[in-house]
């Protein structure tokens, strides 16, 4: 595919074809711009081999724009979504409030690989008690919780997530649905989360 450049040439000194030695420097879709006292041409700029024909050179612009419109918007929707990702695993949405007499302590997260194993050692430990300690390293401290009730808010989070997830999920299908790099820019994929969740520690134990 022949490769054009978008320049920006004077106007006294634009020209759609010139012969330069053994090379043709070819401009098409010349569009003025400013004052006439420093008025610009914008236009699209090639050099060929041969004495050209300027509707096939015009046919080849319009598929090489294509092209590279095409590029430009598979970029920016690789970068719109690398930008969800981001804030996807972000305390924006990966993270609940812990609180203790009503006010927050820290913000905390239970990723999805350690949810299962964290579950099987609540249900091992009411096999033989009714209670669980919790460790919040981040604090330093060791939460002495109810079994039934920990389980409870572990399944609470496990819904918490997957419903993350799968806005998560829409926002990037919706993005890669969009046709122009501005709508792709301009997307706002903070919207459609569910409110973070809160828990009580006086309700846990």
């Amino acid at each position: 595919m022949r490769r054009f450049m978008k320049v920006v040439v004077p106007t006294d000194g634009y020209e759609k074809v010139k012969k330069i030695g053994s090379k043709w420097l070819i401009h098409l879709e010349g569009t003025s711009t400013g004052e006439p006292s420093d008025a610009l041409v914008e236009c699209y700029e090639c050099v060929v081999d041969e004495e050209p024909d300027l509707e096939v050179l015009g046919e080849e612009l319009q598929e090489w724009k294509t092209f590279i419109a095409g590029k430009e918007l598979g970029n920016a929707k690789q970068t719109r979504i690398a930008e969800l990702t981001v804030y996807d695993k972000s305390g924006a949405v990966d993270s609940f409030e812990l609180r203790r007499d009503g006010q927050k302590i820290i913000d905390y997260w239970i990723n999805r690989d350690l949810r299962p194993s964290l579950e099987g050692d609540v249900k091992a430990a009411k096999e033989v008690g009714n209670t669980y300690d919790f460790d919040v390293r981040e604090l330093g401290i060791t939460l002495t919780l109810d079994c039934d009730k920990f389980l409870a808010a572990l399944s609470v989070l496990r819904r918490y997530a997957y419903t993350c997830f799968n806005v998560t999920s829409r926002h990037m299908a919706a993005i890669n649905a969009l046709q122009t790099v501005e709508d792709v820019r301009g997307y706002d994929f903070t919207t459609g989360y569910p409110p973070k969740l809160v828990f009580n520690i006086e309700e846990l134990v």
